[in-house]
């Protein structure tokens, strides 16, 4: 089996501030699991896209970032921010 992995380097205020702005999307109380978590997608050079939804509300964003290996992964989104 092949892990695939998804490498970058973000400022940490960068990063708290993504994940502080999805938050009050994400931590209203779900019957679906992955309504709490964030998808990070590193596709572009310098950029690292933020996604939440919690399926009637959505928020997406676009952060500095230097992606050295592109890639995707959903994340508890309270847990990466803690």
């Amino acid at each position: 089996m092949k892990l695939l992995t998804m490498k970058i380097r973000i400022a940490t205020v960068e990063l708290a501030q993504a994940l502080y702005r999805v938050l009050g999307i994400t931590e209203k109380r779900t019957t679906t699991p992955i309504f709490s978590h964030v998808l990070l997608k590193a596709q572009s050079p310098d950029r690292l896209s933020v996604y939440a939804t919690d399926s009637e509300i959505g928020m997406a964003g676009e952060y500095q970032a230097d992606v050295q290996l592109p890639g995707a992964v959903a994340i508890p989104a309270r847990q990466l921010y803690d």
